[in-house]
């Protein structure tokens, strides 16, 4: 029996349920937090990195991966 379809549907489903959860850190973060840039990144940095590469990833081919309208490449 092929398991593939199997696997895939048990990545998918933890794929949803990590960006509801990164979702919901977002929603959750205070104004203070979010801006704050005491530590080396402030929390926006990490979440639009961490979006950046989701949306990367979730391209069927890289070559086909186009970075956001107002993404900065030197920033």
């Amino acid at each position: 029996m092929d398991s593939l379809p199997i696997v895939r549907v048990a990545l998918k489903s933890q794929y949803h349920a990590s960006l509801e959860m990164f979702q919901e850190a977002i929603h959750g973060c205070s104004e203070e937090l979010w801006l704050d840039n005491k530590p080396v990144n402030a929390f926006w940095q990490v979440a639009y990195h961490t979006l950046y590469y989701v949306h990367m990833y979730l391209q069927p081919d890289l070559a086909l991966f186009k970075p956001w309208a107002e993404h900065q490449k030197e920033v």
